[in-house]
């Protein structure tokens, strides 16, 4: 599925090489934290807090890393994909 996001990064980006049949290549992980405005009367108020993790591959991972640090305003265009893992004996899930 689809999706746009705008948010607001979590923590610095993360920049790592993986080796593959063809050579390395670029992969740069962060997170987005956006957050649901909500109107209460005439007044806007900070609604639910959402958290994605982003996962950036090839030539733009690497330009990336130099133009997004904690804090900054980003909007994201990808593919959402749900994932599962195991933390601390417990599994959890997350986007």
């Amino acid at each position: 599925m689809k999706v746009s996001l705008i948010g607001n990064v979590g923590k610095d980006p993360e920049l790592k090489f993986i080796e593959s049949r063809n050579g390395n290549f670029a992969v740069t992980k962060f997170s987005v934290a956006e957050t649901e405005r909500v109107k209460k009367g005439d007044e806007w108020i900070d609604g639910e807090t959402h958290w994605y993790y982003v996962s950036v591959t090839g030539r733009l991972a690497e330009t990336l890393i130099d133009s997004i640090a904690k804090g900054t305003r980003v909007k994201v265009e990808g593919e959402l994909k749900h994932l599962e893992y195991e933390k601390d004996g417990e599994t959890k899930s997350g986007l």
